[in-house]
């Protein structure tokens, strides 16, 4: 890490994240305390010289002295503290550029601005510590620190309902298609992607889901995995094949099921388990790991699980409406960690090219019961600068928004009975908003592949807008508004 980083945040990068260093060895994380956060605060105001680096030396002996006497005079708000604090898992979001609280956007219109933004990229963290709530509220005061308790994430599950046979589950095998037919995804074809004007050979997509699995409609594209569940990065699940399938899966046993079908290279990272299960950093991880990798796109069909905290913590015991409170004070801090790193992505946009980033709104609406039972679209897909894409289906030919849909998106996608690729190399059928998503990701390598071809060059920016322009708002069943499909169903070039 850059020798200009504060002393206080030096340590969290330099080892494990619960150990920290100093002159007389490991330090546990836990037992920090504000006095130490203060003690490195004026750092903060010093310029980048080696007059800030005496004053870290000054203020890292001080703490050590301060450790030492800690250690040697019991004091009995320690005590009481041990006794009646328990740690839990928070994320640490390490902002050591400033990305955090829109600094970071405020710092790159300043023409002297020194450091790029990926390079604030590289230097950003972030790292899993076991802390105290008063730790991590300590650390959270600091203007350039993140703490926030891990959140479960999980598939986008929705009920299987009349109608929705395959909500995000393993899907509907499908048969292969006579010898010499072709068939087309009736979402491909809906969306224009059928031509041949543009079909993403220009551009690479990051995908974050349950991995995916060997297949052939992958062959011949530069697949790069990571694993951020500890297991291994292959797709037990199918969901995340399922999704990768409709972004660049090629035509496969007679159906076309890749919108952009000769995307060269892929990141794929695994953000959930074979049981379609994770936390909220192993997200903001495969974010930051594709926006690292220079991603054009970046497809998410995953959600934080709200319902899922709360029912974990009255499950050991918590009353129902203290861990509802729990859960927003989560969501909450989870939400700001989520927009420090989106901060960087959006700086990345204008200035280096960057990286357009969708999300699936989810799919616990129930606009089958009441029209007005339209569930607001969830994290990350609500979050500043993320495209929210809801599901569109055909029914008695007409298009509408599937019943399931969450609402407020940005652009609407064919979401309901999709074939693509399944473990096992098969096809599968499957409906949801996680299945809209990977078509709106397919698109944007589209535009991303065109906008190259013609004007020798593109930003995330540009490709927003390409998408949000060219969307088409009128083809939907009349009682449809904006708050369901957002600026349209969403068009290839």
């Amino acid at each position: 890490m850059a020798s200009s980083a504060i002393p206080f945040l030096l340590d969290i990068g330099t080892g494990p994240p619960s150990l920290l260093t100093s002159a007389n060895g490991p330090i546990s994380f836990r037992r920090r305390s504000l006095i130490g956060l203060f003690m490195r605060a004026p750092a903060l105001f010093l310029p980048r010289t080696s007059i800030r680096r005496n004053f870290s030396r000054i203020a890292n002996g001080a703490f050590t002295r301060f450790q030492r006497r800690r250690t040697m005079v019991p004091s009995h708000d320690r005590m009481r503290d041990a006794a009646m604090a328990e740690t839990e898992s928070y994320i640490v979001v390490e902002d050591v550029q400033g990305a955090q609280g829109g600094t970071l956007q405020r710092g790159l219109l300043d023409a002297k601005a020194q450091d790029s933004a990926a390079e604030k990229l590289n230097a950003m963290t972030i790292q899993v510590a076991e802390l105290t709530p008063r730790e991590a509220r300590a650390i959270d005061n600091s203007p350039l620190m993140i703490a926030a308790e891990l959140m479960p994430t999980r598939l986008l599950h929705g009920l299987a309902r009349e109608g929705y046979r395959w909500i995000e589950s393993r899907g509907e095998i499908v048969p292969r298609a006579a010898d010499g037919a072709l068939e087309i995804g009736w979402g491909i074809a809906e969306i224009g992607a059928a031509g041949e004007i543009a079909n993403g050979e220009l551009a690479t997509v990051a995908m974050l889901d349950t991995g995916i699995a060997a297949h052939s409609a992958f062959h011949g594209i530069d697949i790069v995995s990571e694993d951020f569940t500890q297991s291994a990065t292959d797709d037990r699940n199918g969901h995340g094949t399922h999704c990768a399938g409709t972004i660049f899966g090629r035509d496969c046993f007679g159906h076309r099921i890749g919108v952009a079908r000769a995307v060269p290279k892929a990141y794929v990272a695994k953000v959930l388990d074979d049981d379609g299960r994770g936390t909220s950093d192993g997200l903001l991880r495969g974010i930051k790991w594709a926006l690292d990798h220079h991603a054009d796109v970046i497809s998410i069909s995953i959600g934080y699980d709200f319902p899922g905290m709360v029912k974990s913590l009255t499950d050991r015991g918590m009353p129902v409406d203290l861990a509802t409170s729990r859960t927003l004070v989560a969501y909450r801090h989870n939400l700001r960690a989520f927009d420090a790193v989106m901060s960087l992505a959006r700086a990345l946009a204008g200035s280096e090219g960057g990286s357009v980033i969708l999300a699936a709104t989810g799919n616990e609406s129930r606009a089958d019961i009441d029209p007005r039972y339209r569930v607001d679209a969830t994290l990350p897909a609500s979050a500043q600068d993320v495209i929210g894409v809801a599901a569109a289906e055909r029914r008695d030919g007409a298009l509408r928004i599937a019943d399931f849909s969450n609402g407020a998106p940005i652009l609407s996608a064919p979401g309901v009975d999709i074939v693509s690729a399944a473990r096992d190399e098969r096809l599968a059928r499957m409906s949801g908003t996680s299945m809209a998503c990977p078509h709106a990701a397919g698109v944007a390598a589209l535009w991303w592949d065109w906008l190259r071809k013609n004007n020798g060059h593109a930003t995330a920016r540009q490709v927003a807008a390409q998408l949000s322009v060219t969307a088409k708002p009128k083809v939907f069943s009349p009682g449809f508004t904006r708050a369901a499909f957002g600026d349209g169903l969403v068009t290839a070039p």
